[in-house]
């Protein structure tokens, strides 16, 4: 068995993860700079995580080509809503 078929069948799980901070996202899918010190080693360390699934074949973006983090505001969404 190959190394990645020990889930679904082999095939890649699409992920499609939202946040509320457009900042962040932007961090993550490296389309904007990270200029705060405290969280570089953060972000690299989500951004290798996610990469490292990637290139294993066990993870995937929902779209092709897509993005990882996909902002959503946080008016729309009830989960956050109720957090605060």
């Amino acid at each position: 068995m190959a190394e990645n078929e020990d889930h679904l069948g082999g095939f890649p799980v699409r992920v499609d993860i939202k946040g509320d901070s457009s900042l962040v996202c932007s961090w993550v899918n490296g389309t904007c700079w990270n200029r705060r010190k405290d969280l570089v080693m953060l972000v690299s360390v989500v951004q290798r995580n996610l990469y490292d699934a990637w290139n294993s074949g066990l993870l995937m973006t929902a779209e092709q080509g897509g993005q990882w983090l996909r902002h959503t505001f946080r008016e729309n969404s009830k989960k956050s809503r109720r957090s605060c």
